[in-house]
């Protein structure tokens, strides 16, 4: 699973630049590095869960449909 957002990390990374929003009131980055997986190195996902727009806390993770 790759969501829109993994390309802001794995284009930040490729061109050297932190992807980490560290500003004091800026909610964490939902981006995860996915340029391994895309070439072949790591067969396994970096993400634990796709992040949908279904509804508040609403995420899939695997095969199942989370809502917290």
């Amino acid at each position: 699973m790759v969501h829109v957002a993994d390309w802001y990390a794995t284009l930040s990374l490729l061109v050297g630049i932190d992807p980490q929003d560290k500003f004091d009131g800026v909610h964490d980055v939902d981006s995860v590095n996915v340029w391994p997986m895309l070439m072949g190195a790591n067969v396994t996902n970096p993400r634990e869960y796709l992040p949908i727009n279904h509804g508040a806390d609403t995420a899939l993770e695997g095969s199942l449909e989370v809502h917290q």
